[in-house]
């Protein structure tokens, strides 16, 4: 059974963030232990947050270098 230790960031947030990276950027992470540790004892709340914690994720997986790399992602919240 795989471990996942969330410090900062919210439990089930991070289970729902590994479970879109699995689904759609075909990431093995249902096999791996993952460990999110948020800097200075804040406690992230904002899902703009949520683009950082992927793209680390992302590269421990993949083992590549983001410091080029700027995540960009808009949300569209519709409404009826």
């Amino acid at each position: 059974m795989p471990r996942r230790v969330a410090s900062g960031v919210d439990y089930k947030r991070l289970e729902l963030l590994l479970a879109v990276l699995q689904k759609h950027a075909r990431l093995p992470v249902e096999q791996m232990d993952v460990f999110v540790n948020v800097a200075g004892g804040l406690k992230l709340t904002d899902p703009a947050c949520d683009l950082g914690i992927c793209l680390s994720i992302l590269s421990s997986i993949k083992n590549i270098n983001l410091s080029r790399v700027v995540g960009i992602a808009e949300s569209a919240y519709w409404a009826n």
